[in-house]
């Protein structure tokens, strides 16, 4: 007996040391990926890398191009990357479609960038268009962390006969803490960033196949954060509150956003639809300075411009479909690597298969839930 207890302690002791070198090899390995991204990160993402790039290899003539027949959504418009994104397509003769959650933050907004397009369309690009600017400039109050709010919107958009979107821009993000759910029972990060994108597309992707024109294009707008990340694919609303860590679920959710794209392009034709992430760098935006406030504070006079974060999304709405490639990774106008050097965060393809399966699947819990709630208080009332 004394031997068999012996041998039990040494069993767990062995387990025991397994476990915590296994730890120390992720840890050792996470804070190698965080020192290479701070690194390259320093030396590419800041407005400086932005001034870099610009002077190496942009083409003005890329985005000298008149867009007066496309429409443009982009959702967290009202300020920022994506109000940025939206005036520099206005600028180009787009119909912009800004996708708030707060009507007042978008209406103001809209007011904004109506004003600006009347001032300047003209004048800044040449291009001539016979509509007025208040006529290219829509408001929609959407909440893309709430299914419910993204299936009204959908429905009230084609019902109101807008053609098919030339170039469906998500860009909204969330990295709140602590953990906290939407109306819907979802961890809202993985909501915003994750689920409300991937229902959007899936609603509209219909009327971008059979639409006559051909020219799609969907963008997800990511974050570099994600290359210090591997992709989740089992607890993807993070359970575990206590250990919750918000900076690390975005990081999360931005990784979880490249599989997605790329899931999407194997099973989309490139001739009607494109799918492509990009990242915009280290910007000085509102997530940044509330999310964020210690790395705000320490990057500060180093962050891009909201318009610098916006120039690769304006690039990729601007250029002949030919000059981009399906599923890739995009920054400063280039495709770059979703991985880091030596890391760990390579994943096979039917891991992404198995996240875009999981994310529909809690869209379909989701969807069941409300029905069952209706029909409930439909009987109620009968």
């Amino acid at each position: 007996m004394v031997l068999a207890r012996g041998a039990r302690l040494v069993a767990l002791a062995t387990l025991a040391g397994v476990a915590l070198n296994t730890n120390l090899r992720r840890n050792a390995m996470y804070a190698l990926k965080a020192v290479q991204f701070l690194v390259h990160g320093s030396w590419s993402y800041t407005r400086g890398g932005f001034e870099k790039h610009q002077r190496a290899y942009f083409r003005a003539e890329d985005v000298a191009v008149d867009l007066h027949d496309k429409h443009v959504l982009i959702t967290g418009a009202n300020s920022g990357i994506g109000y940025c994104a939206a005036e520099a397509l206005g600028l180009r003769g787009a119909t912009v479609h800004l996708l708030c959650r707060n009507s007042e933050r978008g209406e103001a907004a809209k007011m904004r960038l109506v004003q600006k397009l009347s001032e300047r369309t003209g004048a800044a690009t040449g291009v001539s268009v016979s509509t007025s600017a208040a006529e290219r400039v829509h408001l929609h109050v959407v909440d893309v962390s709430e299914a419910h709010s993204i299936r009204r919107f959908v429905q009230d958009y084609l019902e109101r006969g807008f053609p098919a979107p030339n170039v469906l821009v998500h860009n909204a993000g969330a990295m709140t803490s602590p953990w906290k759910a939407t109306s819907e029972g979802v961890e809202v990060n993985f909501a915003t960033n994750v689920m409300g994108p991937v229902l959007l597309t899936d609603l509209l992707l219909p009327s971008m196949l059979q639409s006559d024109g051909g020219d799609h294009r969907v963008i997800f707008v990511t974050s570099a954060g994600m290359l210090t990340e591997r992709l989740e694919t089992k607890d993807l609303e993070w359970r575990d509150r206590a250990r919750f860590d918000a900076t690390r679920q975005y990081a999360k959710n931005k990784r979880q956003q490249v599989a997605i794209v790329e899931q999407y392009a194997r099973t989309v034709s490139p001739d009607k639809v494109l799918f492509v992430a990009c990242h915009p760098g280290w910007a000085e935006t509102p997530l940044v300075q509330e999310a964020m406030p210690g790395f705000y504070a320490r990057l500060r006079g180093s962050l891009r411009t909201a318009d610098q974060g916006a120039d690769t999304i304006v690039w990729l709405s601007c250029v002949p479909r030919s000059r981009i490639e399906d599923g890739m990774l995009y920054f400063d106008r280039n495709i770059v690597p979703k991985h880091l050097p030596l890391s760990d965060t390579s994943y096979h393809v039917r891991d992404a298969e198995e996240l875009l399966r999981k994310v529909r699947q809690r869209i379909d819990e989701i969807s069941a839930k409300a029905e069952s709630s209706a029909a409930r208080v439909a009987g109620a009332e009968t």
